[in-house]
């Protein structure tokens, strides 16, 4: 059985990070009162794939007046939970991929 991911960007209300998201995710709407796994309520933007996630999340950690938490919900009846790029084993799988791929060229 194959599962996808729900993408959610939460800025908390901050005017900043809503008019970059918005800019970002153009077209698409917020979501009201999602209920996440800590049983906290929260408005966030649905965000319709991992790419656009990436490089939100990557804005983040370069612009520090942007402040977003970026939740996620696998499948269909999963938990919305934070989640949050772990990018020294992003970097290391890209990299064992780029080896990868070099050696089969060769």
């Amino acid at each position: 059985m194959a599962y996808y991911n729900h993408w959610y960007v939460f800025t908390g209300g901050d005017e900043y990070s809503n008019e970059v998201v918005s800019r970002k995710l153009e077209g698409c709407d917020i979501s009201r009162g999602i209920l996440c796994k800590d049983r906290v309520s929260r408005d966030m933007w649905f965000c319709k794939d991992y790419e656009t996630v990436r490089e939100l999340d990557t804005a983040r950690i370069n612009d520090r007046r942007l402040s977003i938490e970026i939740f996620t919900k696998r499948g269909q009846n999963g938990v919305v939970r934070s989640w949050e790029l772990n990018v020294k084993s992003y970097r290391s799988r890209q990299a064992r991929k780029y080896r990868l791929q070099e050696s089969l060229e060769r």
